[in-house]
Order: structure tokens, then sequence, then C-alpha cells
């Protein structure tokens, strides 16, 4: 209760600035953020469009919008295009680069995800995968149907320690895609059981 009377708090005083000021760019910004806090990712990503359409974005509001993409479902699939208009802004960029590979993973574009993962990784000097790039082959191992290494690797994807960064987090993702491959299992799980059971 407390969580959603700020969020409309925060979301008055940004469309306050924004009656008095249209273009502010940081109120556009902070409607933004609101909606991630929320969860409500498909508005946070329209709001993006918004600071986009208005000619103000910047590479971190276009990898902000493309990665909030991944988190609801959208007709055309993963915004791609935008991340790539980011990377073309911020050009070695490790942020983006991730964002771009886990978009390229999700469309099933695996060559060139893993391409882009491995050049984010050597940017940032990772011999070992952080939480980020766990969730990332993780997603990749599942592409391929190794659906066993696809749930170790989401398990290394530790939940963030500060609570204002889980909504937008690859620990958010990397649960989503344990949850759904358990439905998948409980699901096949019971077609063979009505199979058996009508044999």
């Amino acid at each position: 209760m407390f969580r959603s009377a700020s969020a409309r708090e925060a979301d008055k005083l940004a469309q306050d600035r924004l009656k008095a000021t249209p273009d502010d760019v940081d109120a556009m910004r902070a409607l933004v953020m609101n909606a991630v806090a929320k969860e409500d990712y498909q508005t946070a990503y329209d709001r993006n469009k918004t600071i986009v359409n208005a000619a103000k974005a910047e590479a971190s509001d276009l990898n902000g919008m493309a990665w909030q993409s991944l988190f609801f479902e959208r007709a055309e699939g993963p915004d791609i295009e935008t991340a790539v208009k980011a990377s073309q802004l911020s050009s070695n960029n490790a942020a983006i680069l991730h964002t771009l590979g886990c978009l390229y993973t999700e469309k099933g574009q695996v060559k060139q995800a893993r391409e882009v993962l491995v050049h984010a990784m050597d940017i940032l000097g990772l011999d070992e995968p952080n939480a980020d790039y766990w969730y990332a082959l993780g997603r990749i191992a599942e592409q391929y149907g190794e659906n066993d290494i696809a749930v170790t690797d989401y398990a290394r994807v530790d939940k963030p320690k500060s609570s204002f960064q889980i909504p937008d987090s690859t620990y958010v993702l990397a649960q989503n895609r344990l949850r759904s491959m358990k439905l998948k299992n409980a699901v096949r799980e019971a077609q063979l059981t009505s199979r058996e059971s009508s044999q």
C-alpha cells in the first residue's frame, strides 16, 4: 500500500513538472523509472518511446527501452532495432551489448547473441560470467533444448541486494524463465499421465 502510494506521488510530481515544462527530459525519465518500480514494463517502454519521439533520447534511454521489451509480451517481439541504435550511439558499451545479446537470444538468433555477449564480457574483462551473463547463457542453453544447463545457469543469477534494483534485473528474468520451464514440465507430465491412463 505504502509503495503504491509513494509511486503515485512520484508520478504526480513528474507529471506536474512536465505540465510546467513539457520537454523536461528528467521528468520523462522519472516516469519511466516509476513504471519500472511498479513492474509495469509496457508503460515504462511506452514512456521511453515518448523520450525517443521527442528527440531527447540518449543511448541509455534506448538501452532501457530495449531492455524493458524483455519483460512483457510484445507483438513485434524483443526490440532489437532499438538496442542496435543504442549500440551505434555508444560503441563498445558492455551494458548495451549485454542487452542486445539478450534480445538476440530471445529472438532465437543464438549465434549473434553469443558473439555480442562474448564481446561484452571481453570489454568488462570477465573471465567468468557474472549474474547478468549467467542469465543470458541460461537463455542460450534453453534455446538449444539444454534445460538442465539452463536451470543451473539461472540458479546462479543472484537476487540484487537493493530492492530498487530488483524490478528490471536479470534475476527477475531468470525467475520468470524458471517458472515457465516448471509450468511446461507440469503440463508435459499431465499429458503423459493422461495418455497412460487412457490406454
